[in-house]
């Protein structure tokens, strides 16, 4: 099957003066039997404005085949953004997925793989960041329809402010597949004691041979590590500044591609110095 080396990179970018603009794009990715290929799908722009993306991305991996998608949310403070990936995946295939969502003023992102055959594997990652008002939800939903399917998920959020996040990992194991595993992680960090999280973990199990685990944490910084770090010389706000990072930097980490990486990385401080510090307990 045929390798592309470089991520194809997808940016869907509102001007400056954007109010009341909709963007209704639809994607579609269909790897051939054992090919590989990196997506990126890049939301940004808008300034202020209250704009409106609906996206929806389709992707169908044949035998053997691998993606990489990330979908990195920038858009403006305003904005209105829902988002589906929808994988249909057949056998030995792999997924590699990063959501990460870091404007807009409510955010929604839907992430529906269906494991289909033996051997399909998929790994969503994800991170959301939420400061004033925002509001910002991930659904996913795995379907184990083929015995020996394994999927992954680990998401993190961070919500400062008077912000909400939303996190419902469904996992569905059909009669029948048996020998899959299943793990699900879903972490928040709460800066202000205003923000809110709803983690909602969704076990549907109608076979017997399974190694299914799901968990979710909500809480705030560490006290003894903030402790440890003034300690030795740092001020609060940096202090609270390099926990956040940390926190947050294990997702951005799974992402392959350098570049985007890089600019995930980039995009933290400012992030921070905004909104991520919060106030005190």
């Amino acid at each position: 099957g045929a390798v592309i080396e470089k991520p194809i990179h997808i940016v869907h970018l509102f001007g400056q003066h954007s109010e009341g603009v909709g963007s209704m794009p639809r994607l579609l990715v269909a790897l051939e039997e054992n090919s590989r290929a990196s997506v990126i799908e890049h939301f940004a722009g808008g300034a202020d404005g209250a704009t409106l993306t609906n996206a929806v991305s389709e992707v169908h991996l044949a035998r053997g085949a691998a993606l990489e998608h990330l979908r990195l949310q920038l858009e403006g403070a305003q904005a209105r953004h829902l988002g589906t990936l929808d994988t249909h995946q057949a056998a030995d295939s792999r997924l590699v997925s990063h959501s990460i969502a870091l404007g807009g003023r409510f955010s929604r992102v839907e992430i529906n793989p269906v494991l289909a055959e033996a051997g399909a594997e998929c790994v969503l990652n994800g991170l959301y960041l939420g400061g004033e008002q925002r509001a910002v939800e991930h659904l996913t939903s795995i379907d184990h329809a083929s015995a020996h399917t394994h999927s992954q998920q680990l998401y993190k959020g961070v919500l400062s402010d008077a912000s909400r996040a939303v996190f419902r990992g469904h996992i569905l194991v059909r009669e029948d597949s048996q020998k899959i595993t299943a793990y699900q992680s879903d972490r928040n960090l709460l800066l202000a004691p205003t923000a809110r999280v709803d983690a909602m973990p969704q076990l549907e199990i109608y076979a017997d041979d399974v190694r299914c685990t799901h968990g979710a944490t909500i809480g705030y910084l560490d006290e003894e590590a903030l402790f440890y770090l003034r300690s030795r010389g740092l001020g609060a706000d940096q202090a609270r500044d390099m926990l956040t990072f940390a926190f947050a930097n294990e997702v951005v980490q799974r992402i392959a591609h350098d570049p985007a990486r890089e600019r995930v990385e980039a995009a933290l401080p400012g992030w921070l110095a905004g909104h991520g510090r919060g106030e005190d307990r």
